[in-house]
């Protein structure tokens, strides 16, 4: 089986019999990121009870979840105290330029 290229939205698929591959531009989530942390300097407010972590694209989940086997679409993860605390410990380390803060 051969898949040339399969477009969706800003995500790309290629396959072939050996191997497959996923792309996405990114670079506007890096923009998003940027501005969230410019914003959240320019008003931060220690007293709030929600910060927003990041602006994370779906093809860095995909990764992490092939690379970590931390799958953030997983409502089991997002309600897993441990398994979120290693998913932020892993954008921290290896994807600083998505953090909002």
């Amino acid at each position: 089986m051969k898949i040339d290229k399969v477009k969706h939205h800003n995500m790309s698929l290629q396959a072939d019999d050996t191997s497959w591959a996923v792309t996405q531009d990114i670079q506007p989530f890096l923009d998003q990121a940027a501005a969230e942390r410019k914003f959240a300097a320019e008003v931060s407010n220690p007293n709030k009870s929600y910060r927003k972590f990041g602006t994370i694209p779906d093809i860095v989940c995909i990764e992490i979840k092939n690379r970590f086997n931390v799958d953030i679409h997983d409502p089991a993860t997002s309600n897993d105290p441990n398994e979120m605390a290693r998913f932020k410990m892993i954008i921290k380390r290896d994807y600083p330029y998505l953090l909002s803060n």
